[in-house]
């Protein structure tokens, strides 16, 4: 039954498993900024297991041991691969320290995952120089020891492999001791451990010693069959003593001597057990401690499991998964930790019969960890016997006193409480309200004691009383009720988001998207310096979006984007009225069009990248249009910074109807609060004709060419450079449709099924020359409404309070032409039943340097 019989045959582990599922979720949740969100997405890539143990730590040491990781992972990467010439990777190992203060020092190598952490290794450095300089110190010096120790063994020839137990102790230190050195040097730096702490080097590099022979037993057949040549560390004064060569344990003819071999090997590992033991002993801040406890249970588990096994020589030895998770899960206090060491030691001791050495080592494991339960037991004892000494705190006296007075004067005026509830006075309430009255007395009578004396009556009652407030943790319920509090007054409508939706990629490029009107409400892209700006108009609450306040910022709208002229139109002979909000006309679907209802979202499985699928019914009469209509957008955001907008819309087979759909954000390539979008150069490619409009910004009919007028983008120009010469309606500007593609006059013969081509084709280009962004659009529409903000007028206070003057973004909105169902001479937009709606717009990011 694989995972599923697992799960039901250790019941005792779901609720860890379920934990253990939502810590790993809470890893991928990925910080703001690029280099850390690089780093933990990294940490995720290269080891699931430790980014769920590294969320223990306080903030600001999380990221600096996040970063200490990965520069010893690249440094790790450059010792493991094997077909680097050795003049090339001995130098690099004693100077990678070096390269921490090199933003620019990148190389290819390593395999996997690895190769991706190497090539984008400038992310790494800056997180690396955006930390603390204490942090900086200790890493580098720690990068710089390990080079150097990994120097020593990285040649090819005979004198660099592991021959002795000295040299297998002195490689493990190298790789692993000199971890475990670092990390203390970061716990004393960052304040949350005493600063003498570092002084426990030889505790630590145990610790570390204690990791990473584990690895080295567990890890024998993934080692040897490595490519290009195996890389081996067990050292050649133990296994020599079993065997001729190191392969031959993997042979079945040899499995008694590999096995003898194995507990050998797990002999050794176990005589730094009584270190680790002590150094986690003296560690006081409680998330450090669950950092470097749950790796070391791990790590004896993982040897219980591999002792007298010969599996580990043919196969993957690990601890179950439910096992990890009800680690994780339960570990809380020094006390569990000796618990689980016992516990797997003495597994280990009833072992192989022939290994003395091991089982006497074990046994003094066991005892070890006997002798310190009992002093934890007799340390908690003294504990309690002094709380129960001590006096009651003032402030408790002074709050028991309330309390005992509000319940007395609560019980006395029981009668005008009920009379001021309206609960009518019952005649045999007589009775109990003399018992409540006089419980009140009792309870001041002992408060007044208290408050008095600060001593603690000493009666079974209260004493028994007293245990279960202590055992209930009132500060904890007090917290937890604070924070409900919070959280009620959080999830107010006005205060979150409904279901806010980030897809991000590996350069930090980043979208937020709501369900409300499937809402585009956040773009993140880099500058020429590779710096990230939000450069889509907005708010930071939903209720704009909701209440009609967002000029349809970041909308999907529709179902007929754009204006309907006089909100009616005729279609197969029947007359539909809609619901005029722009003036006389309908515009972007009328008053509740499609960026004011709720979306739906789920994942969507793609190969561009990141993406969100969201869907949306439209019932029939909405908003005065005929017929059901299923909607779906999916947004794709791909690692070459381009963000996909896929529209789809469906009839049910009731009736025709006209659908004309459009991405209304408001662009600035400055950033959504620089100001205005005059300065930037725009291109509408292909764009030779438009449509003119009357005075309330319906078109004629016409199309006409725009060489010598103000709508000629067809070459670069600045948005704000013949603005002012736009005819049209106040308060002036560009909101108008552009015919894309050189379509021209004869557009409606050369558009089928409301779009231009099936593919997206390049009809925009928008580049802002003082942060060097730039975007492409590319669509499948024939139409583009440019709108340059004309309405706005500073008065919107959209995303950080920031005011939105006029011109402060503009509209490349993709979309067939406004008015169409109106106007015989421009390609169609109805949608009959059995056809199918689609639209893609592609917003393509990219730099330009200066």
């Amino acid at each position: 039954m694989g995972k599923l019989g697992e799960l039901l045959s250790h019941p005792d582990e779901l609720v860890p498993m379920v934990s253990m599922a939502l810590a790993a979720r809470r890893a991928k949740q990925l910080p703001k900024e690029p280099g850390l969100a690089f780093c933990y997405d990294m940490l995720n890539r290269v080891s699931r297991s430790f980014a769920v143990v590294i969320q223990q730590l306080p903030d600001g040491l999380r990221d600096a041991v996040c970063v200490f990781y990965l520069v010893l992972r690249a440094l790790d990467t450059v010792e493991d691969d094997m077909s680097l010439d050795p003049e090339v990777k001995i130098p690099l190992l004693r100077c990678f320290h070096e390269k921490c203060y090199d933003r620019r020092w990148k190389m290819s190598c390593g395999s996997g995952e690895y190769v991706r952490l190497m090539e984008h290794y400038p992310l790494v450095t800056d997180v690396f120089l955006s930390l603390d300089k204490k942090y900086q110190d200790v890493i580098a010096d720690i990068c710089r020891r390990m080079g150097a120790g990994m120097a020593d063994f990285a040649g090819e020839d005979e004198d660099s492999e592991v021959i002795s137990v000295k040299d297998y102790d002195l490689y493990c230190h190298y790789v692993a001791g000199l971890v475990g050195v670092g990390l203390s040097h970061l716990f004393a730096s960052s304040g949350f451990e005493a600063r003498d702490f570092s002084k426990h080097e030889g505790l630590a590099n145990d610790m570390g010693l204690f990791l990473q022979k584990t690895n080295i037993i567990r890890d024998y057949l993934e080692d040897i069959t490595e490519e290009p040549r195996p890389r081996m560390w067990w050292p050649k004064d133990i296994w020599g003593k079993y065997a001729g060569s190191l392969e031959d344990f993997r042979q079945p003819e040899h499995a008694t001597a590999a096995v003898a071999c194995l507990n050998d090997m797990i002999t050794n590992a176990l005589g730094h057990v009584e270190s680790c033991l002590q150094y986690m002993s003296l560690l006081r801040q409680p998330n450090i401690f669950k950092f470097c406890a749950i790796p070391q249970i791990m790590a004896i588990a993982t040897l219980s499991l591999c002792y007298n096994n010969h599996n580990v020589f043919t196969g993957v030895v690990k601890m179950r998964r439910g096992e990890v998770a009800k680690v994780m899960y339960h570990l809380e206090s020094y006390e569990d930790v000796l618990q689980l060491f016992r516990s797997y030691a003495e597994r280990q001791a009833g072992g192989d019969p022939n290994q003395q050495r091991t089982v006497q080592l074990c046994s003094k494991i066991v005892a070890s960890c006997d002798r310190r339960l009992q002093a934890v037991a007799e340390e908690k004892a003294a504990e309690e016997a002094a709380k129960r000494a001590a006096p009651v705190p003032l402030a408790g006296r002074l709050l028991l006193l309330v309390l005992a007075v509000l319940y007395v004067v609560f019980a006395y005026r029981i009668k005008e409480v009920r009379a001021w509830m309206g609960v009518q006075q019952q005649p045999e309430a007589a009775g109990l309200d003399g018992f409540n009255l006089a419980a009140a007395y009792a309870f001041l009578c002992y408060a007044l004691f208290v408050s008095l004396t600060g001593k603690k009556v000493k009666h079974a009652v209260l004493e028994a009383g007293r245990i279960v407030w202590q055992r209930i943790h009132w500060w904890r319920l007090a917290a937890l009720l604070c924070a409900a509090s919070l959280a009620a007054w959080l999830v107010t409508p006005s205060r979150i988001m409904s279901g806010a939706i980030t897809l991000r990629n590996a350069e930090g490029v980043e979208v937020h998207i709501l369900r409300r009107g499937a809402t585009i409400q956040r773009l993140l892209v880099p500058d020429r310096a590779g710096k990230l700006e939000d450069v889509v108009l907005g708010f930071d609450d939903e209720a704009p979006y909701k209440d009609g306040t967002s000029p349809y910022m970041g909308a999907i709208v529709g179902r007929v984007a754009n204006r309907i002229a006089n909100a009616t139109f005729e279609l197969d002979g029947q007359r539909y009225q809609l619901a005029p909000n722009n003036g006389p006309n309908c515009l972007h679907g009328g008053k509740i069009g499609y960026d004011k209802v709720e979306w739906q979202a789920a994942p969507e499985a793609s190969d561009r990248g990141q993406a969100v699928r969201l869907t949306y019914t439209s019932p029939d009469g909405e908003e005065g249009f005929p017929g059901t209509v299923q909607l779906s957008v999916v947004y794709t955001l791909t690692e070459g910074n381009e963000l996909w907008v896929e529209m789809q819309a469906t009839p049910d087979e009731d009736a025709a109807t006209p659908i004309n759909l459009a991405q209304h954000s408001y662009f600035n390539l400055a950033g959504h609060a620089s100001g205005t979008i005059l300065g930037h150069q725009l291109t509408l490619h292909g764009g030779d004709h438009y449509t003119p409009v009357d005075d309330v910004a319906i078109p004629t009919g016409d199309i006409a060419p725009v060489r010598g007028t103000p709508f000629d983008f067809t070459s670069p120009h600045a948005v704000g450079e013949r603005i002012d010469d736009v005819p049209g309606p106040a308060p002036g500007g560009y909101d108008h449709n552009v015919v894309l593609f050189s379509l021209g006059p004869h557009a409606k013969d050369k558009v089928h099924g409301g779009m231009a081509s099936e593919t997206p084709q390049l009809a925009a280009t928008l580049v802002d020359p003082g942060s060097g962004r730039g975007m492409h659009v590319l669509t499948t529409a024939p139409g583009v409404q440019f709108y340059s903000g004309n309405f706005l007028d500073g008065s919107l206070r959209g995303k950080g309070g920031a005011a939105y003057p006029k011109h402060a973004g503009l509209c490349l909105e993709t979309q067939g032409f406004p008015n169409a169902i109106n106007t015989p001479s421009f390609p169609s937009v109805v949608l009959r039943p059995g056809e199918e709606y689609r639209h893609t717009v592609v917003y393509q990011f990219f730099t330009e340097q200066s």
